[in-house]
């Protein structure tokens, strides 16, 4: 039998359900989100909890621009936040949540429905988008977004969200000969937004032809820096505003750097520091050391050593623009070669993976969600079928979101790194009396889904084990440590409005 007969046959069985889809799926890449995303009858579904990653954006900040004529003609939306291409993304995946689950949402209420979103506007848009894909009876209007949707959705407060390890946006008020001006800056791991917010009032900012706005040297914070930065590893003063930069060194005139962190200790409120600041990356020398080739190439563009900060902010943008088609084309020619993109790729998932699997660091962001989504389903699994109850939970989130879930279930790895779109979908079944759990991984647009399996569990996992391991992670006391961070002062970084 040749190739082709093999892999029709192949594509025959997983049609009919004969073979699982993640049996083939390094052998077969799928090349349609639309591919073996079959309906499941409602016959023994319960209940549903889905968590998504926001859809392809702008990047973070855009070292190849060199005027703001340029970032708006390639990023018109605005840094960092959901382009068409993402938007696009995120109305199919709710398309193809309202297919597998048609007959599951044939009598859905307001009340069956609940959406919680991370407090970024690129997680918000991408649940409003979720749902005008997921409802279109309700959404008839092409440009129809939350506002006419009618279902709502909770939006957890920064400060608060001790669910979607998120990154934040910090607004620093300054002051300017008496008045006031906002400079913005978002967090992704040690990374800043930039280019900063440019103010209205012109004369109090300039532009600087090769980056962005300069705020004056005598711009002072409205917050006391030492209070609110002093503990956090990076030495900004009162004029931090006049000299922080992503400096690239590609087109970039600033000396100085700032560095900010995201994922804060599952701690109360204040005293939850930013979690780079108390948990070293485990083998770093080692990574450092397996990865030198790459290093070396971006030591050799920017003249000097990088810092986690320039490997970061390069791979977000290079990552962005080839989410983007014909994009890729404005870049140098060294940026577009997918020899260099690959290897900088892996050293990023193998240096967050390193992070984000160490034991002190999930210690420390603890297991909230992994908690909400498991007495969602024991409520559910309480609930008489006849009674009107909570069918679907929707979480807009962030890929940090996503790999906590994976980490807390043993199931990640580097190649597992949710891309834009990521979806994990948890199903509670009923099969004979008893309930089991479900998980499916959609890795991005184009990538899955396929099943999880939990550590310690089958793939259909007893409801029990799923409770029990939940129970198990969320339980673990770190009031020491939170304690600790209250007597050092270590505090978590406000966004002053």
């Amino acid at each position: 039998m040749d190739s082709w007969s093999i892999a029709l046959l192949c594509l025959f069985l997983l049609f009919t359900g004969s073979l699982e889809y993640h049996t083939f799926a390094p052998i077969f890449p799928v090349k349609s989100p639309l591919f073996h995303f079959p309906e499941i009858t409602n016959r023994d579904l319960r209940f549903v909890a889905a968590v998504w990653r926001h859809g392809s954006r702008a990047p973070l900040l855009d070292p190849f621009v060199k005027s703001p004529e340029d970032i708006k003609a390639r990023w018109a939306v605005g840094m960092g936040e959901l382009t068409q291409n993402g938007e696009n993304e995120m109305v199919l995946l709710g398309r193809l949540l309202r297919r597998r689950y048609r007959a599951f949402f044939r009598s859905w209420t307001i009340d069956s429905l609940s959406v919680t979103s991370s407090a970024i506007p690129r997680a918000i848009k991408s649940a409003e988008l979720v749902l005008k894909g997921m409802f279109p009876e309700i959404a008839a209007d092409k440009d129809c977004t939350g506002g006419c949707l009618k279902i709502p959705i909770e939006v957890i407060p920064a400060e608060n969200d001790t669910v979607s390890y998120l990154q934040i946006q910090l607004r620093f008020k300054t002051r300017l000969n008496s008045m006031d001006y906002t400079a913005i800056l978002t967090l992704l791991f040690r990374l800043p937004y930039l280019p900063l917010y440019k103010s209205t009032q012109n004369k109090a900012v300039k532009w600087d032809s090769n980056w962005g706005p300069i705020y004056t040297p005598h711009a002072i914070l409205d917050s006391q820096p030492t209070r609110i930065l002093g503990r956090l590893p990076f030495a900004c003063q009162s004029s931090c505003i006049s000299v922080c930069s992503y400096d690239l060194g590609l087109h970039l005139p600033f000396s100085k750097i700032c560095m900010l962190d995201l994922n804060y200790a599952n701690c109360p409120y204040p005293y939850r520091p930013p979690l780079v600041s108390t948990v070293e990356i485990p083998g770093k020398e080692m990574l450092t050391k397996k990865h030198e080739k790459v290093l070396m190439q971006i030591a050799k563009i920017i003249k000097r050593k990088p810092k986690t900060m320039d490997t970061y902010g390069l791979h977000d943008a290079l990552l962005s623009y080839r989410h983007h088609g014909s994009m890729k084309s404005l870049l140098p020619d060294w940026a577009r070669s997918d020899d260099f993109y690959n290897a900088l790729s892996k050293a990023i998932s193998e240096s967050k993976a390193a992070y984000v699997t160490c034991q002190e660091y999930r210690l420390l962001r603890g297991s909230n969600l992994f908690k909400r989504i498991a007495d969602q389903l024991s409520e559910a699994a309480k609930t008489n079928e006849s009674e009107p109850s909570l069918k679907f939970a929707g979480y807009s989130a962030h890929d940090f979101t996503l790999i906590a879930l994976l980490v807390d279930w043993d199931f990640y790895i580097p190649a597992l790194d949710p891309q834009f779109a990521a979806c994990i979908m948890v199903e509670l079944r009923k099969t004979r009396g008893q309930y089991f759990v479900q998980v499916l991984y959609k890795q991005g647009h184009y990538r899955g889904p396929f099943q999880v399996k939990i550590k310690d569990c089958d793939l259909n996992c007893p409801l029990e084990k799923f409770v029990e391991l939940a129970e198990k992670f969320s339980s673990i006391d770190i009031s020491n440590r939170c304690a600790q961070f209250e007597a050092n002062n270590l505090r978590y970084v406000p966004t002053v409005h």
